[in-house]
């Protein structure tokens, strides 16, 4: 009986920290949604220099949860956000309008898909 306690209790911490995980990443990438969403708001208010203050922002705050990343995501995932992060700084910097609107766009879309992948849903086990 003592082994059955002991297996439940492993189940029951693996599966507080999927959830407590789950809730990390949603937080932290619907922050940077936000930022980005934001930036994209002062870049079509022709104010790169904010847009690209929010940028830096954002992926700072990327950067600074990249152990949880390396847990929780697939390392390809978090490198190609981090990528698209740098390509979008770029286009803030030059002024390039409709480069950063596409691309400050996508990288929402890829940050709020990553979030969405690991949530304990049906389909995502699946």
């Amino acid at each position: 009986m003592k082994y059955l306690y002991i297996g439940v209790a492993i189940l029951a911490v693996i599966l507080a920290f999927c959830f407590v995980s789950s809730a990390l990443l949603g937080r932290y990438t619907g922050e940077a949604a936000a930022r980005l969403g934001a930036a994209l708001t002062l870049a079509g208010q022709d104010d790169f220099s904010g847009a690209a203050r929010q940028v830096e922002a954002a992926m700072r705050d990327w950067e600074r949860h990249k152990g949880l990343w390396g847990v929780v995501l697939q390392h390809d995932e978090s490198d190609e956000v981090l990528t698209s992060f740098h390509a979008l700084l770029a286009y803030a910097r030059c002024g390039d309008d409709a480069e950063f609107a596409a691309g400050c766009a996508e990288l929402i879309c890829r940050v709020e898909h990553v979030a969405e992948m690991e949530k304990p849903l049906y389909y995502n086990v699946l």
